[in-house]
């Protein structure tokens, strides 16, 4: 490992423990023990998908640190324009695709949804422009 790595670990690990005591003095110390509870069945489906990301990054960190030692760092997709076609037509449909999901299962469709739809559509979009940026 190298110094970068261990100042990365060493900040996390402080970041960590001020978290955790935070939570202590505010839910434990204070009394709000039920709304650690609410928090905690709220978060619970997004702990298997953290779980799996941390996983495939910990895996594609690995491949990556070995191809760049290798010599082989760099990946060339080679993409036709109907490629590209796609990508954008995914992109500009994914909201509505949000949107027509939640009026499918709520039969309505809330602020809340069109924001996850305006975030989703501004992530993806981002996302698609860094990729196709680099195009030749």
């Amino acid at each position: 490992m190298s110094i970068k790595d261990y100042i990365i670990d060493f900040i996390n690990y402080v970041f960590m423990l001020i978290l955790i005591s935070v939570f202590i003095l505010y839910f434990i110390a204070d009394d709000h023990f039920r709304e650690f509870l609410e928090i905690l069945r709220a978060l619970m489906p997004l702990s298997f998908f953290a779980l799996i990301f941390l996983i495939k990054f910990k895996l594609s960190r690995m491949y990556a640190k070995r191809s760049s030692l290798d010599g082989m760092g760099e990946i060339i997709l080679y993409l036709s324009s109907f490629d590209k076609m796609w990508s954008e037509l995914i992109v500009f449909i994914l909201p509505f695709v949000i949107c027509l999901l939640s009026f499918l299962f709520l039969g309505k469709v809330d602020s809340v949804d069109i924001l996850q739809a305006v975030a989703a559509f501004l992530i993806m979009h981002a996302w698609h422009n860094y990729i196709f940026k680099k195009e030749r």
